[in-house]
């Protein structure tokens, strides 16, 4: 789970009408600039259009991927904008208005892609050095979405990185946190034990919390579990590498030293994963604590 105040999929689906209407609204601008400069096609140019369908198609991808709309495709739709500003900078001789229309599009979408990169910066930290796991460290997985009660491709990889660290820890425990996002669902805890089960991990070594529905729920459950069975060693966090500062800075809230352990990302939606997240902690105030 990703949201301190309910599930993050419960938030995105109020916002999916915004999210897009932005985004296309992004689309169509960008699409327009690129059109209006197109009499002076050059090298830069093209330039400029590849960019921008790059970053378009990417949340066209994510789009087609997902059943939700996330709201880091409205960042990265911003983003877009940038070389559909240039292109009416770098081919020469354009009305003075357009050119002006340029540069403030340009300008705004540099901004956003400096905010951006500050941000993803810091989330890096919080995984780029790290104390070592201990042999029998408690592990809290973070839950994340299931489909048809199997993990999506995000918390399959958090999964995979659990097995792997079950593997090289052999007395470590996981704990698994996720409760139901949907009515008459299963858990997100039952459907991770079943797929590492599936994977031979021994479900002796599993701890199912199945109540959390966001970030701090999962860590405070799993610590009160852990607590109720008696384990007092070393706690981590798993979860993927763009989630883990915002649930270090909520572990810390909540007074619990956290060894981070970082998933992977998928690459497809890689961008639009870790712009939500920036805009989840930029919007929760978590980046200044």
């Amino acid at each position: 789970m990703h949201n301190e105040g309910g599930t993050l999929q419960a938030t995105e689906s109020r916002l999916a009408p915004m999210t897009l209407a932005l985004t296309l609204a992004c689309a169509l601008c960008g699409a327009t600039l690129l059109a209006l400069s197109l009499p002076a096609a050059s090298v830069a140019w093209g330039a400029c259009v590849v960019a921008w369908l790059l970053l378009s198609l990417s949340n066209v991808d994510y789009l087609m991927r997902h059943e939700l709309p996330t709201v880091g495709m409205v960042p990265v739709s911003a983003m877009s904008l940038g070389p559909a500003g240039c292109s009416v900078l770098v081919v020469g001789d354009m009305p003075s208005w357009l050119v002006g229309v340029g540069v403030t599009i340009a300008c705004m979408s540099g901004l956003v892609g400096v905010i951006l990169c500050a941000c993803f910066v810091r989330m890096r930290s919080a995984y780029a050095t790290q104390a070592a796991v201990a042999e029998d460290a408690a592990v809290i997985v973070l839950g994340g979405m299931v489909h048809d009660g199997k993990p999506k491709e995000t918390l399959a990889l958090r999964l995979d990185k659990a097995a792997r660290v079950l593997h090289d820890h052999p007395q470590a425990t996981l704990v698994l946190s996720g409760g139901r996002t949907r009515e008459h669902e299963q858990t997100e805890a039952d459907a991770m034990a079943a797929y590492l089960t599936s994977k031979g991990v021994n479900e002796g070594r599993l701890l199912l919390e199945r109540d959390a529905q966001n970030t701090q729920e999962n860590l405070e459950r799993s610590e009160a579990l852990l607590r109720e069975r008696g384990i007092a060693t070393q706690r981590c966090v798993l979860s993927s590498d763009y989630h883990l500062y915002r649930a270090l800075r909520l572990g810390n809230r909540l007074g619990m030293r956290l060894t981070p352990i970082a998933a992977p990302t998928p690459l497809r939606g890689r961008l639009q994963q870790w712009s939500r997240e920036a805009l989840t902690i930029l919007a929760t105030g978590v980046l200044s604590r």
